[in-house]
């Protein structure tokens, strides 16, 4: 028995890895009223043994914010056109391994209500797997991340130390 589930591991241990990271990361977490930001998608865990080739998803803010526009990170062609139905697509020849690989850089702004909001990035029915989700040589990931901003209104103005005089 020892010996069979060794055969095991040895057979199935060239085929196991690790499944790559998507994180969103805000310029700023608290923000103003009216205020323009943007959030840097990027992937962490790409091995060597199965780089990236390819990515895309759709994004969706809560109601006070405003999707603007995404700029695909180079080494990356920016495929969105492509895909009607895909906010954010590229591709890149030849494919990149590594951690904090930047995808995009997506670009919103706030608007006059205060409080939490969430950003989030994902790959769903009907486009994963065709224009959606992380593609590596060997495999289709799917994406599903999101981040939450405060905005807290227009920041405290300082009053200049000469009007206390």
């Amino acid at each position: 028995m020892k010996y069979m589930v060794g055969v095991l591991i040895a057979l199935f241990a060239p085929f196991s890895h690790a499944i790559p990271i998507v994180s969103l990361s805000p310029s700023s977490a608290v923000l103003a009223f009216n205020q323009a930001f943007t959030i840097d998608v990027l992937v962490s865990g790409v091995e060597v043994t199965d780089p990236l080739i390819a990515f895309g998803f759709d994004i969706e803010t809560a109601v006070g914010l405003t999707y603007n526009t995404a700029t695909v990170a180079a080494p990356f062609f920016d495929d969105s056109g492509f895909f009607g139905t895909t906010d954010v697509a590229g591709s890149t020849f030849p494919p990149v391994s590594g951690d904090d690989i930047l995808l995009s850089t997506l670009s919103l702004a706030t608007g006059t209500t205060a409080g939490f909001f969430d950003v989030s990035i994902l790959s769903g029915q009907p486009d994963f797997g065709f224009s959606e989700g992380l593609f590596s040589v060997l495999e289709i990931f799917g994406i599903d991340e999101s981040v939450r901003v405060e905005v807290v209104g227009t920041p405290a103005i300082p009053i200049p130390s000469t009007l206390l005089l």
